[in-house]
């Protein structure tokens, strides 16, 4: 069985083999290089620890914020594009291995959504938010 540590730690190594980012945070940083990506707890549910399969799986739900400046407005939404859709979209990141190492039972994206500025500490950035679902079993 993983602990949740090693779980954010298999998300962030498989998220950081994109091109499009430079570094992938498993823990949220008091102030983000960019471009990256922070993996965050989700709010409200982050884990469900349901009866599915006789309680074969349970779920974890994890926000993953990539970010970027807002200057040279044009070459950094074309850093966010790749991400959202295509060959080197977060989708296609966790569909390369959706064991994340052997870490989990399954791992993929659900949505992408709030596309634009994001505030993050003091600042405010350009990003893109994906909700990822890893099934584990207890």
């Amino acid at each position: 069985m993983s602990n949740y540590g090693t779980i954010k730690t298999a998300l962030a190594t498989q998220l950081n083999t994109s091109s499009e980012v430079e570094v992938v945070y498993d823990n949220p940083p008091e102030v983000p290089f960019t471009p990256s990506a922070i993996i965050i707890p989700a709010i409200g549910n982050a884990v469900e620890y349901g009866d599915a399969m006789q309680r074969g799986l349970l779920q974890m739900f994890f926000t993953v914020t990539f970010l970027v400046q807002r200057f040279d407005l044009d070459n950094n939404v074309a850093r966010l594009d790749p991400l959202i859709y295509g060959t080197s979209s977060v989708d296609q990141l966790l569909a390369n291995d959706r064991t994340l190492g052997g870490v989990v039972s399954y791992a993929r994206v659900t949505t992408c959504g709030d596309i634009g500025n994001i505030g993050y500490g003091d600042d405010i950035y350009l990003g893109v938010d994906f909700s990822v679902e890893v099934m584990v079993e207890p």
